[in-house]
């Protein structure tokens, strides 16, 4: 006997249809959509870091200008790590901070942060010149010492 296709009266008779078509479609679509919005969710994330570590920084900066003395690079770490939420990440152990040597009133001092950033993906990580998984962002602010 032939087989043959019955053609559904309603739309919502597909619902009933048990081929497995759907799933198999569902199947090949579905792992290339998560690896996208995983992909977005990761570029998100470190467009986050990056905007959070450059405004911290300059913050910091800031309030270190108007103290007069030359800051050291631990309490300029400290101030940065204030500024900036913890994102599931220690600050301290993830963030390099260095300046200049000069600190004279009215020098200008140079504060260079470091802050490194794991990936979610490893596929990326690998990926990166380093090859260690991680990305590195630098903040740099530049600030004159006020008087006394």
């Amino acid at each position: 006997m032939p087989c043959r296709l019955r053609r559904p009266k309603t739309p919502f008779a597909l619902l009933g249809d048990r081929s497995g078509a759907t799933a198999v479609e569902f199947g090949l679509v579905a792992v290339p959509f998560l690896v996208v919005v995983l992909g977005i969710l990761e570029l998100a994330l470190i467009f986050l870091v990056s905007g959070t570590l450059d405004t911290a920084t300059a913050a910091a900066a800031r309030e270190s200008s108007l103290l007069g003395t030359r800051p050291t690079a631990a309490a300029v770490a400290e101030r940065i790590c204030t500024a900036m939420p913890s994102l599931g990440r220690a600050c301290d152990t993830a963030l390099e901070v260095s300046s200049s040597e000069l600190g004279a009133s009215g020098d200008i001092i140079v504060i260079r942060a470091v802050y490194a950033w794991p990936l979610l993906s490893p596929l990326v990580g690998r990926a990166l010149p380093s090859g260690d998984g991680s990305l590195s962002f630098i903040a740099t602010s530049a600030f004159r010492l006020e008087g006394s």
